[in-house]
């Protein structure tokens, strides 16, 4: 990773870098293309972190009654 002016180059600031080039009718479909795929991994991860929260959710549902148990 490149450091500018003390911190780390972001994603961000590399894809800024990488727009600068030629605005060639290429160069735009490559760019739209990796928008797409950086869509499609960003979606993906979204997916497998509302998966997780899912069994986290489903397992503290399990404990509660476990843990505070109902006195009648």
């Amino acid at each position: 990773m490149r450091k500018s002016k003390g911190k780390v180059a972001t994603a961000a600031t590399k894809e800024k870098e990488r727009d600068k080039g030629g605005s060639s009718a290429a160069n735009k479909k490559q760019q739209q293309v990796e928008a797409e795929r950086r869509e499609a991994a960003r979606v993906k991860r979204m997916q497998e972190l509302m998966r997780q929260v899912g069994t986290v959710l489903r397992q503290v549902n399990t404990l509660i009654p476990t843990l505070y148990p109902r006195s009648s």
